[in-house]
Formats: C-alpha cells, structure tokens, sequence
C-alpha cells in the first residue's frame, strides 16, 4: 500500500486493521495528522517497510507496533510531532536491517534498553533531535548496536537532556533531592510518585537508621553506595519501583538490620 507523497491530509484510519495481507506500508510525505492507530498491530504480515515519516502524526508511538515482527527492512516515523517515552515494545522487531528512524519528534525520557535487541541492524539508526533525557538515556545495551551499524548512527545530537536526569528536564518528572542534611536519621519519601534514580550521595548519610523509598516510580539500579549505611537498623524498603539490576552485593554489609 503506497501513498507516499499524495498530498493526502486527515487522519490514518482504524479500518487500516482489515488490510491484513499488506506487506508494505507507505504513507510517508503527506500531511497526515493525529494518532497512529493502534490497530497497526494488526498488520503481521508486514515484512517490508512501515513508511510513515514527513507527516504531522502526533501522541505517542502505540506499543502495538511491536507486534510487527516479520519487518526486515525499513521502520521509518522521523519528521513528525510524535511524543511520551519510546515503547519497549520495539525492541521486538529484530528482523530490521536497515534504516530504523524515530529522529525529529518529540519523544521523551530514556531510551529502553529492549531497543539494543535489534541486533540485525547495520544501517541507519537515528533517534537524533527528540527530547530524550536521563543519566543513561543510550543504555549500554542500545550503544553496542553502533558496533554493528556501519553508516548512519544518530542519537545524542539534538537531545539536550542526555546526562540529564529526566526529572529535573521534563514536566511530570520528579527527582529525589541529591543533598541532604549530614546528620539525616530517616530518609522517608515513600509514596511521592518520584522519578528518576537514587541517588548516589545517600550512601553519605551514615547517621540514618531507616529509608522509605517504596511506591514511587524510580528507576535504575540501587546504588552500590547504600551499603555504607552502617546505621541502618531500622528499615530498608525499596519495593514498588521499577529498579533494575541485581541488589548491590554491598548491602549485604548492613548486619544491624
């Protein structure tokens, strides 16, 4: 199904579901605008190309296109107003070898790591000139790819929040403080939709005897620092989160619990 450069405006319609047999998809260098539907999911035959840049597609990128997993060559959705965090649903289309593009829209927040599962990709790899933040915006996982990817690598340019934290950059992020007073005996922020990582300067508040940091949305590994705690007798609840990573082996030094 080729569309591409038809002058055509509007709106991708959620009857694109009932072409089940397409194996292309191009509608690229329109003047499309609104949501991708998230009945795009139901295209599985897919094998070729989703072609949707030059548009003016806007909200998120629907997870639903990780059910696109048969896709061997081209993922195209740059040069539009797409936004919110990327779906780690894509790191299912591993079949893609060239030509993964989500560069020049709006996306936020940190890369997901799942991305550094298309490992078949040897060209092209722009997330370039979006809003992407965070201490570990390209995970090692997705950095690796550049190995691979022998033309066309773009990602930090035009993100201006990479080594950032994503909740000192964007509205409706919410970071932990980084300092607080030395003789801190609670560190209570349980419970206060914040985002972001722990920070690394806890492991300095050797008089604390608890830590509440449960029923957040932090994210990241527990820093390997808290294990010089020494004081802490009290409590240590971290659950409720979306940390990654094993707990630090350092922890285990706090045998007053």
């Amino acid at each position: 199904l080729d569309f591409s450069g038809g002058a055509y405006t509007g709106t991708i319609p959620t009857e694109i579901a009932k072409f089940t047999e397409l194996t292309e998809l191009v509608l690229e260098e329109n003047s499309l605008s609104g949501p991708i539907p998230t009945q795009i999911g139901a295209l599985t035959a897919l094998k070729e190309s989703v072609l949707l840049d030059a548009n003016s597609l806007s909200s998120s990128l629907p997870t639903e296109v990780g059910l696109l997993v048969d896709l061997t060559t081209e993922f195209e959705m740059h040069m539009n107003s797409l936004s919110a965090s990327l779906p780690s649903e894509l790191g299912a289309l591993t079949g893609i070898k060239s030509w993964f593009r989500l560069d020049s829209n709006s996306f936020t927040a940190e890369v997901p790591s799942q991305i550094g599962a298309l490992s078949a990709l040897t060209a092209k790899f722009y997330l370039n000139s979006n809003q992407l933040c965070g201490w570990n915006a390209i995970p090692t996982e997705v950095a690796e790819l550049s190995t691979s990817v022998a033309s066309g690598w773009r990602v930090a340019t035009g993100n201006e929040g990479i080594g950032t934290p994503c909740c000192e950059t964007l509205d409706g992020f919410k970071c932990l403080p980084v300092t607080l007073p030395t003789a801190t005996i609670i560190i209570d922020f349980n419970t206060g939709n914040y985002t972001g990582t722990v920070p690394t300067q806890f492991g300095l508040l050797t008089d604390a005897t608890k830590m509440q940091l449960f029923s957040n949305k932090l994210t990241g590994p527990v820093p390997t620092q808290l294990g010089q705690l020494d004081q802490m007798t009290r409590a240590m609840n971290f659950f409720s989160n979306s940390f990654t990573g094993p707990l630090p082996t350092e922890l285990g030094q706090l045998d007053q619990m």
